[in-house]
């Protein structure tokens, strides 16, 4: 899922996606609109806030994602779903 696996990039890159943008909101040779947005971004990457919920985001996505294989397996019963969902979360 590609969705899965674009938390897990963000997650695993933070620090250079931080680095990139504290540089990018100080480079004189981006127009004012564009380092005011690397700011901004740079401000939000720096909470811990976005950092729990991107780790949150990440678990609800891998559950998401397992269930969604799961249901398409051909073992797989709408009266198990239940079940199942116990299991995984």
């Amino acid at each position: 899922m590609s969705s899965y696996n674009t938390v897990d990039a963000v997650l695993k890159s933070i620090s250079s996606l931080v680095y990139q943008l504290k540089n990018a909101s100080t480079d004189m040779q981006s127009s004012t609109k564009d380092r005011t947005k690397a700011e901004g971004m740079y401000k939000k990457l720096q909470s811990c806030t976005i950092l729990a919920e991107l780790a949150l985001m990440k678990h609800i996505l891998a559950v998401l994602k397992n269930l969604s294989l799961y249901l398409q397996s051909r073992s797989a019963s709408i009266l198990d779903v239940g079940l199942y969902l116990e299991t995984v979360v």
